[in-house]
């Protein structure tokens, strides 16, 4: 591995098991050597060797994935953090409020280009319960909406610290007028955004040239979804963010208040709230990076001093909130092992995780008027029992049973009582196989080069979940407002009354029909429904929760009147303030928004990059210089 080495040092012999994990931390993870000692006794020498072996494994992965979360070291000293107080008033070119992915991108892009840089992060090196709870909403519909604890991490990395790391790119249709899909005009094209993909996947970590293996037909096509290979997209960019001389960063540093010159049109500066203090930052440019809801925020608190920005109290601003709606309703029989092997988890030659998904094509959508969406084979299907293989009754009952939902699909589409029984049996009856294989499964997640980001296990029925993930239309009564409740700070928390619309519910249902009668007429295998049909709209809107992809809040557009930011995500009323991430797009895809909000990022900083270069002023002279 890279930058760490992982030793296992094992001994067994008359029965004991004495196992001696210990990991070797390198470069910024270094602290010395740590190790830990675990004495077992069984009577049977058969059963120690394969308890050892399985406890190493364990053991191993645990520790390893553990080790995977750490982002930098506390006071280790590295990691280049500046001292506020010590940032000279005019060093600053620009401000960018947010160290998520979106923020790292436009900091990062702006340092490299010599332009200086001020990021301010509300958080740390890891979340902590003081900064989470600044982001606590007053109020949220929990029937389609997440908690803030769950969609929002203050800390250096964002929201990378608990994504999964899937990287899709938007479509064209995406991009396009469509009659049937009101108030999702973009006022660019997909074309302004193509040319940064590749920079974005290699800051994320997704970086490949693969291709899918057939391009589909008129009906379907097929995509490409990619998975970052380190999920901590600061972590992933650790070395640029110790090397730039042009960036600093400020911890544990909050932005609660814009300070608008109405003379000018122009921001003057940010009220910085550190510690017990806080004080004024001005630049003559500022990125709001803060995530879809925070960034509203602010913009909502100077709204609130100045009611005719940004449209008006009645305008656009903090509307059209948009997220995605995914879930399970079918299953996907393939016709051979061949063609399900396809739309599993494969390793590209840079060794990034991939999957092929199904795509309506455009001509489809638009004749159907379906909301974009994508399919791909998720899992097997939760009755599916493995005879003889109990590490896959353990994780599917973990999978169904143990993790709480609302509406499992394991509870709603079949028999659990028979089928729950038969993992227990399966379970029951080959314990040293469930701890064996168990242990494998979690070497192979951790440990395995190919370390996809999901188990998975190949069906011997070529029967899988079938998996989709839909566009949200958007809906302007789907919003967020300030509410009299504040934070630690005295900034408003927010109320968010986050909804869909029953045409989304409805054109999920028609893209199933869709590929339904495509798989068997291409001879590609079958889809069948878990439920009677009739119901299935509405267990559509039953598994139809967001909260993560905060996307349409401050939207882009060409007009004042119609969205927040213009075609260079700069504010329309605020000359020198610009917002970055998903909440400009004016519409959500199939996709998961991230690959395109730090592609949106990246060039939104080559943007910054020309401006500053044509208004440069010279850097202010540090203390003692």
């Amino acid at each position: 591995m890279d930058d760490r080495d992982f030793i296992v040092r094992s001994h067994f012999c008359n029965g004991y098991v004495i196992v001696t994990p210990t990991i070797r931390r390198k470069s910024i993870f270094d602290h010395g050597l740590r190790q830990k000692y675990l004495f077992v006794y069984f009577h049977d020498p058969n059963y120690a060797w394969m308890v050892w072996f399985s406890l190493v494994n364990i053991l191993a992965s645990l520790k390893l994935a553990s080790f995977m979360q750490v982002v930098v070291q506390p006071d280790g000293g590295l990691v280049m953090f500046a001292d506020l107080n010590g940032v000279p008033p005019q060093w600053c070119e620009v401000c960018v409020v947010g160290a998520g992915p979106v923020g790292l991108a436009v900091a990062l892009t702006l340092a490299a280009n010599g332009i200086r840089t001020l990021l301010l992060e509300s958080g740390a090196e890891r979340p902590d319960r003081r900064t989470r709870e600044l982001s606590s909403l007053a109020s949220y519909n929990e029937k389609h909406h997440h908690s803030s604890e769950a969609t929002v991490v203050r800390a250096l990395g964002g929201t990378s610290l608990r994504w999964g790391g899937r990287c899709v790119e938007y479509n064209d249709i995406d991009f396009e007028q469509r009659d049937y899909v009101t108030d999702s005009i973009w006022p660019i094209g997909h074309d302004a955004l193509k040319p940064f993909y590749a920079a974005a996947r290699k800051m994320l970590t997704a970086d490949h040239n693969e291709r899918p293996d057939d391009a589909g037909d008129d009906i379907f096509e097929l995509s490409l979804e990619s998975w970052t290979r380190t999920q901590n997209t600061a972590r992933a960019n650790f070395n640029r963010l110790q090397s730039e001389t042009s960036l600093k960063i400020v911890k544990n540093c909050t932005a609660t208040k814009l300070h608008l010159d109405v003379d000018t049109g122009r921001l003057r500066a940010l009220t910085a709230i550190t510690g017990r203090s806080s004080r004024l930052i001005d630049a003559p440019h500022f990125v709001l990076a803060g995530g879809g809801r925070e960034n509203t925020r602010l913009l909502l608190e100077l709204q609130r001093e100045k009611p005719d920005l940004f449209g008006g109290l009645d305008g656009p601003l903090g509307r059209f909130y948009m997220g995605h709606l995914t879930g399970e309703i079918s299953t996907i029989t393939f016709a051979s092992a061949a063609r399900a092997a396809k739309f599993l988890f494969k390793s590209s030659r840079s060794g990034t995780v991939i999957r092929e998904r199904f795509v309506p094509t455009a001509g489809v959508q638009k004749a159907n008027h379906l909301l974009n969406i994508a399919f791909w084979p998720d899992s097997l299907r939760p009755d599916e029992v493995i005879v003889g293989n109990g590490a896959v009754s353990l994780f599917y009952m973990a999978r169904h049973l143990i993790r709480r939902s609302r509406d499992p699909v394991f509870r709603n589409s079949i028999s659990a009582r028979e089928a729950s029984s038969a993992h227990f049996r399966n379970i029951a009856i080959h314990p040293m196989q469930t701890l064996y294989g168990s242990s494998r499964l979690l070497v192979g997640k951790f440990l395995s080069p190919e370390r996809y980001p999901q188990f998975s296990f190949v069906s011997p029925t070529n029967t899988y979940l079938l998996r989709y993930h839909a566009e949200h239309s958007p809906f302007s009564r789907s919003r967020v407002t300030l509410s009299p409740a504040t934070d630690a700070n005295g900034s408003h928390r927010l109320d968010v009354d986050f909804r869909y619309s029953p045409e989304d519910f409805r054109s999920v249902m028609r893209a199933h029909r869709l590929l339904g009668e495509r798989l068997e007429q291409t001879g590609m295998g079958r889809l069948t429904f878990l439920r009677p049909e009739e119901t299935l709209e509405e267990w559509i809107a039953a598994q139809a929760i967001d909260g993560y992809h905060q996307i349409g809040l401050t939207r882009m557009s060409s007009d004042r009147h119609k969205g927040i930011v213009d075609g260079d995500c700069r504010t329309h009323d605020v000359a020198n303030l610009f917002v970055a991430g998903s909440s400009v797009f004016p519409s959500s895809s199939q996709a998961n928004p991230t690959l395109p909000a730090v592609a949106m990022s990246l060039r939104l900083a080559a943007h910054l990059t020309n401006l500053v270069d044509q208004t440069r002023r010279p850097p202010a002279l540090t203390p003692g210089s």
